[in-house]
């Protein structure tokens, strides 16, 4: 998401925030944005976040995105 244009992006996350209840970003922090930038232009209601170093490539951050919001009903719920 972070190689596309700061526009597109911002057009993504609004695709995210309405349509999943977790969304598992991968990037680099050298870009020209982050997504925890994008996501703090346009927070979600209820959004959780958590934000790691990615273990596995050197200069990458994991964030985890969390919409309650999208959750699907359980049975027995109304």
């Amino acid at each position: 998401m972070t190689e596309f244009g700061i526009d597109v992006a911002r057009g993504y996350w609004r695709k995210i925030i309405a349509s999943t209840p977790i969304f598992l970003s991968i990037n680099h922090e050298a870009n020209a944005y982050t997504v925890s930038q994008i996501a703090a232009d346009a927070p979600a209601p209820l959004m959780e976040k958590e934000r790691y170093p990615y273990g596995v490539r050197k200069g990458y951050a994991q964030e985890v995105f969390r919409f309650p919001q999208n959750r699907a009903p359980t049975a027995g719920s109304s």
